[in-house]
């Protein structure tokens, strides 16, 4: 219920325009268009772009109101992040582990987000926009299959069977 004031904000603001760009594969709401002719996920990508950061504004004081219980041994999930993450962007900011980690040819983040219930809620809206963009892929690729099994179904419960 969290989410629906978000996601009626983001299809009210939505133009003809932009509804248009996103039939032919492109999410007008990117800051850098893609070189791409078709985005099979624009749908999705336009959805995410628009939505992400209310969603995350929206969930992440509640997770972590949740992570900052103790977890019973004298400190929290947030305290525990807090503390590996600071220690973390402290090694990280020294340019000689910069420089002994591109010799190695490792690649890691230089700074991680030290706000855990950002960062999960962040990692979980990622997770559902990709499971979102999986079922636009199949969508848009077959149409009819989809609307056959998905939306028939859910049709022929709602109004019965057509027999």
């Amino acid at each position: 219920k969290d989410a629906a004031p978000v996601f009626k904000t983001a299809i009210d603001d939505m133009t003809i325009s932009d509804g248009w760009e996103i039939l032919k594969g492109r999410n007008p709401a990117a800051t850098l268009k893609s070189t791409e002719e078709f985005d099979s996920t624009a749908a999705t990508n336009y959805f995410k772009t628009v939505t992400k950061e209310p969603l995350i504004g929206v969930y992440s004081p509640k997770i972590n109101t949740a992570l900052g219980k103790d977890l019973g041994l004298g400190f929290s999930a947030t305290q525990a992040w807090t503390t590996l993450t600071s220690n973390y962007n402290d090694i990280m900011g020294q340019t000689a582990v910069q420089f002994a980690l591109a010799l190695a040819g490792v690649t890691l983040p230089s700074e991680m987000n030290d706000d855990l219930g950002e960062y999960a809620t962040e990692k979980a809206i990622n997770g559902v926009y990709y499971k979102v963009g999986q079922e636009e892929i199949k969508i848009r690729r077959d149409p009819w299959a989809w609307a056959t099994t998905s939306v028939g179904d859910i049709l022929e419960k709602v109004f019965g069977s057509s027999n």
